[in-house]
């Protein structure tokens, strides 16, 4: 389990693939943001729930990107669907907080 501690908060943009499911995307966002606060450079993803399955990894570079006019550190993902076929994601991570990379604790 991870417990992150401390008030924090930002928004999380995301360019993504329409074959993907809200239950995916949901949990592909929920992961980028949390490497994010915890800085960690790649996570291999995997949901093994029915139509829900996908497996793949999220990157960073740990390098600002721009999507449209939106900004924010950028992370990349690339998933194996269900359904059949790979989908390409784009995530962008601004915090908000005042004070980035606060520091946080983490259980695993």
């Amino acid at each position: 389990m991870r417990m992150i501690t401390g008030y924090r908060w930002g928004i999380t943009w995301l360019r993504t693939d329409n074959a993907l499911t809200d239950a995916q995307r949901f949990y592909l966002v929920s992961q980028a943001t949390e490497m994010y606060i915890i800085d960690e450079s790649k996570r291999d993803v995997l949901i093994d729930s029915g139509e829900d399955s996908l497996e793949g990894r999220i990157t960073t570079k740990g390098e600002w990107g721009v999507i449209g006019s939106l900004t924010g550190q950028q992370f990349d993902a690339e998933v194996d669907l269900s359904i059949g076929g790979r989908a390409r994601l784009q995530f962008l991570v601004n915090e908000q907080t005042g004070k980035a990379r606060q520091s946080h604790e983490y259980e695993n």
